[in-house]
């Protein structure tokens, strides 16, 4: 006979059993005495609403081995339970890594320490996830559903179900049976036996319970959505629905040799658009979490001691990229009043400036070429360019300049004005030869390419001049080995000559002349501002951060720079130090 104590004779509903080890036992399965259920060994289960069951009566139930008695969550509680029946895709019998996965896929929500028993005679398997403190029992059964169901696992009965579930407003989470029970029993994750003993099962169960992460667990239960908002994929149409089949597919394929970034992508993309999380610790979690459950992690991955570190690149990646948003999110912006016809120029000229930073990367057969590649990313068509030759020309030519001061600055080429130009004749005695600026906007289409821009001319290199190559010299013994065609001079009447060209031409024939009676040449060289490296270790650092994709593109610009003669001792450590981290980089 089991005896109890009173704790409030006025309320039986507060009655005690007198075993301490009882009372904590059955502690967690009291927050609703309400609506519990039932079940004789040769009847079904039954639901009693005639009177709530006092903590001492569910004791009592429980002790007795001909009966079955289970309880109903909450509004508010201390723990949740997974049932896995015997036949089920996801029993160990039939998937020994299935509750390893299963628990990978929790602990994206802090749920980091679990409690398995056998449900009955029938080989069940129940998991418990003891809390050292109340939660909403409403969202907790929402974040877990979210958990699994985006891992890929289905949540239906007699595989895989969740108490408490996540039920409709008026209605009552599912009954559950209490564990150790006639049948029951403590097991391992292979289902192996391990104790009945009511005392070990407490014992583990605080363990559990004072090990989850519950700050975490906190924290995912604040933004928990119902399973049919956050990508069971019901309400996502057309192309969407496509994407989100592919990105299943490709996750479910698992990991190949070398497959990381493009599976951790993949992952990100799922979690972010179609389920909707874009808290940056969350979305990191997720992403981690669904990393280490997918088939051939282990195996392949050569990041499974840092996928944290992986995961958050790639979770600050897609946040902060404004060409992502989650499925279903509309940015709504007001209206804005048609610009005037004056600010197109603004429009123009500021697109351009944006494109050369991206154009010095890229190479060009011919001058049409380029326009074209202008007209594809403004948006615009050659008519519309050509309307706006005079902005984007000079920015075109300063620019490229610009991109490549370590070699020259051709906007600041030389700042004297010359009022008696020469002709043709005098221009062809110097040995220059200047190319028109009409092949340049576009107009010829002679070859040329835009990285032409950051090489030394070879032939000027004796006279301590780095030069761009508008120019070619024609020099006698520092004449270019590899050119063994007459220059062409081209009619006065087809261009007219850049100044500043011409009294550049004007200094280079006055040095030759000095040099061939020993004297030191004499060069009026522009005054050079000092130039930033672009591709600092601190600058890199900071790209990657942004942009991971750009570690790939950066570490080949600074490999090629390294190849450069003449480039200084301070700048080659620093792109060392800057290549050295790339090579390091964990996107590498």
């Amino acid at each position: 006979m089991i005896a109890f104590i009173t704790l409030d004779q006025t309320d039986r509903r507060h009655i005690q059993p007198a075993d301490p080890i009882a009372r904590e036992f059955i502690a967690p399965f009291c927050e609703n005495p309400y609506q519990w259920i039932e079940k004789s060994n040769n009847n079904d289960w039954a639901t009693n609403t005639k009177h709530p069951l006092a903590p001492y009566q569910l004791w009592e139930k429980h002790q007795d081995h001909n009966y079955f008695v289970g309880v109903r969550h909450g509004n508010e509680t201390t723990y949740a339970a997974l049932d896995i029946d015997k036949n089920s895709p996801y029993h160990p019998d039939l998937d020994e890594t299935a509750v390893t996965r299963i628990k990978a896929a929790l602990e994206s929500l802090g749920l980091v320490r679990f409690l398995l028993s056998r449900s009955s005679n029938s080989g069940g398997l129940h998991i418990y996830m003891p809390l050292p403190e109340k939660v909403n029992t409403f969202k907790l059964a929402c974040a877990i559903a979210t958990a699994l169901l985006t891992n890929g696992f289905k949540i239906e009965k007699g595989k895989l179900e969740i108490f408490p579930n996540v039920k409709a407003f008026d209605a009552q989470y599912n009954g559950l049976r209490l564990p150790l029970q006639q049948g029951g029993a403590i097991v391992d994750d292979d289902g192996n036996y391990i104790s009945t003993d009511i005392s070990a099962w407490v014992s583990m169960w605080k363990t559990a319970a004072d090990g989850q992460d519950i700050q975490l667990l906190k924290r995912s239960l604040k933004n928990a959505k119902k399973p049919r908002e956050i990508g069971n994929g019901n309400n996502i149409k057309g192309d969407a629905a496509k994407y989100r089949a592919d990105l299943i597919a490709m996750i479910e394929n698992g990991w190949e040799p070398d497959s990381t970034q493009n599976l951790v992508r993949a992952i990100a993309h799922l979690h972010y658009i179609f389920d909707g999380i874009t808290d940056l610790d969350e979305l990191t979690t997720a992403i981690a979490a669904t990393a280490r459950t997918t088939k051939g992690f282990y195996e392949y991955s050569q990041h499974t001691h840092e996928i944290e570190k992986v995961a958050r690149n790639w979770a600050r990646w897609i946040i902060d990229n404004p060409k992502y948003s989650p499925y279903g999110s509309k940015a709504i912006s007001e209206p804005t009043p048609k610009e005037p016809k004056v600010s197109r120029l603004e429009v123009v000229r500021q697109g351009l400036i944006d494109l050369f930073g991206q154009l010095t990367d890229l190479t060009f057969s011919t001058a049409r070429q380029l326009t074209d590649h202008l007209c594809k990313a403004l948006k615009t068509s050659k008519e519309t360019l050509y309307k706006f030759q005079e902005l984007w020309q000079p920015l075109l030519n300063r620019c490229n300049a610009a991109s490549s001061k370590e070699y020259s600055d051709f906007n600041n080429t030389h700042n004297e004005t010359c009022e008696n130009t020469q002709d043709s004749k005098s221009l062809a005695e110097s040995g220059v030869t200047v190319t028109a600026p009409n092949e340049l906007s576009g107009l010829s289409d002679a070859s040329f390419s835009l990285s032409q821009f950051k090489q030394q001319d070879r032939g000027l290199e004796n006279f301590g001049f780095d030069f761009p190559n508008f120019f070619s010299f024609d020099g006698g013994a520092n004449q270019d080995k590899d050119c063994t065609e007459e220059l062409e001079i081209l009619p006065v009447k087809e261009y007219k000559a850049d100044k500043s060209a011409i009294a550049i031409s004007r200094n280079i024939a006055a040095n030759i002349e000095a040099d061939k009676f020993g004297i030191e040449p004499h060069f009026n060289k522009p005054r050079e501002s000092k130039r930033e490296n672009p591709y600092t270790l601190e600058k890199v650092q900071a790209i990657c951060d942004r942009d991971p994709n750009q570690a790939e593109a950066i570490a080949g610009l600074l490999r090629a720079k390294l190849n450069i003669k003449g480039l200084s001792e301070t700048e080659k450590q620093e792109s060392l130090k800057a290549l050295s981290y790339l090579n390091d980089f964990s996107f590498w």
